[in-house]
């Protein structure tokens, strides 16, 4: 009998694992991945980003974002408030979405507030949020995630936020950025990924540093593509994907 029980308990469990479909829709704070910078004792839950734009391990909710990063509001009733009333921006657009990813080189902006930031992350791969100044947010930077020839021969590239952009030029290669001009996002400047750049580190040791690239050591069947940086009169090496090339854009 208790054999019989005990099987009936493991196919209960099993059952209620596979019937949440979808992944959970909430998130535990003491279980929030390393990327989002907030007090894991504050309360049980945070809401979850929704996928989408950036990687759920490598964005936050944008109610987070306000109410816990920034610190625009007090409690959850003030940011729906402050979001639903579309006083958010994301890349110079009103967002009203509370689970609204966001995540590496957005621009978020509070209008009312006269206060505008980009996000980043520190050496810890957490999230930074970095104050600018009203002109520095019409722009963003993307890192070209892919590129691909659609119809009439027209260049189609993938960015690291999410979009995809027609683009003219054969000169846009993978690995290399672009600056959109916000809120319309037209590619104004092409950025190239080559010696003497200089380059935001998103992941590894080095995340969070702005350096300048030095050289591009192309990888092997057994050895990943590398980057060669110097930063303060030092160098170092990184993996070649966690290089963002910025230019003068920041």
């Amino acid at each position: 009998m208790r054999e019989n029980e005990r099987a009936r308990e493991r196919t209960t469990i099993c059952c209620d694992i596979m019937g949440a479909k979808g992944g959970r829709k909430h998130l535990a704070r003491v279980s929030a991945p390393r990327y989002v910078r907030t007090a894991r004792k504050a309360s049980m839950w945070l809401a979850k980003p929704s996928a989408g734009k950036h990687k759920g391990d490598e964005s936050v909710a944008l109610s987070v974002l306000v109410r816990d990063i920034l610190k625009l509001a007090g409690d959850l009733r003030e940011v729906k408030r402050i979001i639903h009333a579309g006083e958010i921006l994301v890349d110079g657009k009103p967002v009203t979405d509370l689970k609204y990813g966001i995540g590496l080189m957005d621009i978020v902006s509070a209008p009312k507030a006269g206060r505008q930031w980009r996000i980043g992350t520190d050496d810890s791969e957490r999230i930074v949020v970095n104050e600018i100044d009203a002109d520095a947010a019409k722009r963003k930077v993307c890192k070209i995630l892919g590129k691909r020839t659609v119809e009439k021969g027209k260049t189609q590239i993938s960015l690291h936020d999410g979009r995809t952009l027609l683009a003219d030029g054969k000169e846009l290669k993978v690995g290399d950025s672009v600056q959109l001009e916000l809120p319309s996002a037209k590619i104004s400047k092409h950025i190239k990924l080559a010696p003497g750049v200089k380059c935001y580190v998103t992941h590894g040791k080095h995340a969070g540093t702005v350096s300048e690239l030095v050289s591009i050591v192309h990888g092997t069947e057994t050895l990943e593509a590398h980057a060669k940086l110097k930063a303060e009169g030092r160098e170092f090496d990184t993996v070649k994907k966690y290089v963002f090339a910025i230019g003068d854009a920041l």
